[in-house]
């Protein structure tokens, strides 16, 4: 699965580029500093059994390249959660993905991106299609 391989292979990773969403236009490539500090948080990060229901605050996607020439793509759920797929898509298949929970050293993903993309407010959990509303609404 996508967030194994990512974890697992951290250090070989070449290249994280920030693409828009559904074009795949690159907007930018995330600077060699930041890449270096990502590889270690990457590697430490936990992949997660249960999948967050928060959709991406954001229409782009993130291409994780490895030096074995492999392409991982990805999107940032939450500040500290990275949503990863086998193939470049935008709305997440629920068989291709994995979501890896960041530690603090991968804040900087999050701060760089919306220096890109602008400032957003995290969207609201969403409720699966027929249940009812939670108390309160």
């Amino acid at each position: 699965m996508p967030g194994e391989l990512l974890k697992t292979q951290a250090a070989h990773l070449t290249a994280i580029e920030l693409v828009s969403c559904p074009e795949g236009r690159r907007i930018a490539t995330l600077p060699p500093p930041l890449l270096r500090q990502l590889q270690q948080a990457l590697s430490q990060a936990t992949l997660s059994k249960d999948a967050a229901l928060t959709p991406p605050p954001w229409d782009a996607r993130l291409v994780f390249h490895l030096d074995s020439g492999q392409t991982l793509y990805g999107q940032l759920v939450r500040s500290d959660v990275l949503r990863l797929y086998e193939t470049a898509q935008c709305t997440g298949a629920r068989a291709a993905t994995d979501e890896l929970r960041l530690g603090e050293e991968a804040q900087p993903l999050f701060g760089w991106v919306q220096e890109r993309l602008g400032p957003t407010e995290e969207k609201a959990y969403q409720t699966p299609p027929g249940l009812p509303p939670p108390p309160g609404d």
